[in-house]
Parts: structure tokens; sequence; C-alpha cells
């Protein structure tokens, strides 16, 4: 069996994705590992580029259709050879040998189950890494009171310090878990086409006992866009998938509670950006208001 196996799923970011394998590649080394892509049925030529410019360094899965992302992980990890599981987002860029770090430091804390390094924007400023907690009433009312100082709360994204940090929640966009823990708790829920499946699964590793830690000496560039834009589609599967996270994990009362919260914060921001005369802020949280109605209409 071999160290690790690095998973990504690839929906027509084959540019990032060729950008993202060969840091891997390169800073990668003294430990064992394996590429596999997971295809969700991409039209930008993905196969033929990767295959081309890769050959047998990845594995490459193509699929008939886009399944989602927790489902197309799946896909991976039942055919993944490796011992530890790495899942990387394709617009990730390892800033230095984040494989070899986070899998040893698994495999010396046994009852850690999943662990990241922290992530970095383009420009090499910390950016979103993990939470103090899993997703629940309490996340919800620290976005309706600190995400206007998020700024003087850096600590419940992203650890400053040098040491490693036990946190509630883990970005999806590097995640390394033990392929026997997914044999224990299961792999990702159907359910959930895109958002919150990985939320879900840390759920069922918590009530096995374990924890989970951020290990900062791990370092990644993540290239997710960081502009104030409102897509709605995408918005639109978060909130849905925001919806049946809770429902599985909470209950109903939960998710009644947690809505009224956030449609709270949807309220506050809008009256605080009229009353400041930020228009694109004002309608951007009018659509949100919009697709948080449909989403409530749809569960």
């Amino acid at each position: 069996m071999i160290d690790v196996s690095i998973i990504y799923v690839n929906y027509n970011t084959v540019s990032l994705l060729t950008d993202s394998i060969d840091s891997v590649l390169v800073k990668t080394v003294g430990v064992t590992y394996e590429i596999l892509v997971v295809d969700n049925n991409s039209v930008d030529n993905s196969q033929q580029i990767l295959l081309q410019k890769y050959a047998d360094k990845i594995q490459y899965i193509a699929l008939p259709a886009n399944i989602g992302f927790g489902k197309a992980n799946n896909e991976a990890i039942k055919i993944a050879s490796g011992r530890n599981i790495l899942l990387l987002n394709p617009d990730t860029i390892l800033m230095n040998n984040a494989v070899k770090v986070l899998s040893d430091y698994l495999d010396h804390n046994l009852d850690v189950g999943v662990c990241c390094g922290n992530l970095y924007t383009k420009e090499l400023e910390p950016t979103f890494s993990h939470h103090k907690y899993l997703p629940s009433l309490i996340t919800e009312l620290d976005i309706l009171f600190h995400s206007p100082l998020k700024s003087i709360f850096k600590n419940l994204q992203h650890n400053y310090s040098d040491y490693p940090m036990e946190v509630g929640f883990v970005s999806g966009a590097n995640f390394m878990t033990r392929k026997s823990i997914l044999n224990e708790v299961g792999l990702f829920d159907a359910d959930f086409f895109m958002y919150y499946e990985e939320t879900e699964l840390l759920v069922r590793i918590r009530k096995k006992g374990y924890t989970f830690y951020n290990v900062p000496s791990a370092k990644i560039v993540h290239l997710e866009g960081q502009s104030f834009e409102l897509k709605e589609h995408i918005t639109f599967l978060m909130l849905n998938s925001r919806n049946i996270f809770y429902r599985k994990a909470y209950g109903s009362l939960h998710i009644c509670c947690c809505n009224i919260v956030n449609l709270a914060t949807i309220i506050s921001r809008l009256i605080l950006f009229r009353l400041l005369n930020k228009n694109d802020k004002y309608c951007y949280w009018q659509k949100r208001l919009k697709l948080f109605v449909e989403a409530m209409k749809t569960n």
C-alpha cells in the first residue's frame, strides 16, 4: 500500500488542474503517492490534455455525466491504493511538501481523523482554511454578529501560529483522512450534489471520536474567487445543500432556528448597506434573499 492517494475532481478546470498537478510533482518528496483525477464529463478537452501531459503519472477516471463533487470523489476512493486519502481542489497549488507534512501528522496522531493545511490567496495572503466549529446554529450566529468584524477574529479561519491547532471544520480544498476511517464511517453522502458533503462526512467522523486538526506547516495556495460577486446557480446549490446538511446532522428544529438566524443576517445586511449607500452590496443581498426563499421552497 502506498502512503497517499491524491484525488482531484475535475469539471472544465483543466488549466487550473495542470498547475496543481505540476506543484504536486515538484513539491512532493519523501512519501509514496498516486494521483487520481475524476472527470465529471468535462467539455474542455481535459482527457486529451491530461493524458498527453502526464501519461502514466495519473489515473484518469472519465464519468459519463456530472454527478457532483462527493459522488465523484467516491469513485476514486473506491479504487485508491493509499493508506491516507488527500482531496485536493483543482484550484490549489502546493507551496511546500504539504502532502508529506499532512500524511506524517495523521500517521503520528491516531486520534486525529482529518487534517488540513493553511490556505493562502494568490497574493499569499491568509485565507479561509478551517473554522472553529462545524456549521450549526453557533456558526450562523457567528456570521450574524462577527462577520462584519471578521478581521478581528482571524484565528477562527486561519492558523497564525507555528503549531497544529484543533478545529471544528476543515476546508474541503485540502482534506486528508485515512482510508480506514472512510471504510469505517462510509463515503460521501449521495444526497449532496455540491457543497456541505465534506461537512456531513466530518459529522460522521466526529461521532466516532476523532478530532480534526489544522497543520500550519503544510502551506497551499487556494485560487478561489475573492470578489464580492454572487453566482446565482452556485449560491442556490450552496443554500440547498446547507438545508440538507442541517436536516441530516441536527434535525428539523435546528434547521428552523438556523434559517431564522440566516434570514436575520440577510435583512441586517440589507439595512446596513442601504444606510451606507453601498448599492453593489445591497443588490448582492437582495439576490441572496431571493435565493434563500427559493431554497426554502425546495426543501
